[in-house]
């Protein structure tokens, strides 16, 4: 379930630091997708601090999965195809 979507509470919003903390990715990586427009950011001070809403990330989070198992499943049918 998606933080502050069914329970009325507002999003929760994460930093940079969470994220990669979660993912295991470097600041580099997380930034590049701001710049991207992979991952929907804000800006917040005059420092470049980024707060991401915890369901847009969760919603990354589901299409990289999908685009994943998606992937796996076709390398599996080459490689049964290729063998065949």
């Amino acid at each position: 379930m998606t933080a502050g979507v069914d329970d009325g509470q507002p999003d929760q919003l994460l930093t940079v630091a969470d994220i990669t903390s979660i993912v295991g990715a470097y600041k580099q990586t997380i930034c590049g997708r701001f710049k991207n427009r992979d991952l929907k950011a804000s800006k917040f001070g005059t420092r470049i601090d980024y707060r991401i809403k915890r369901s847009v990330f969760e919603t990354l989070l589901d299409r990289r999965t999908l685009t994943d198992a998606i992937a796996a499943r076709l390398l599996r049918t080459t490689a049964i195809t290729a063998e065949s």
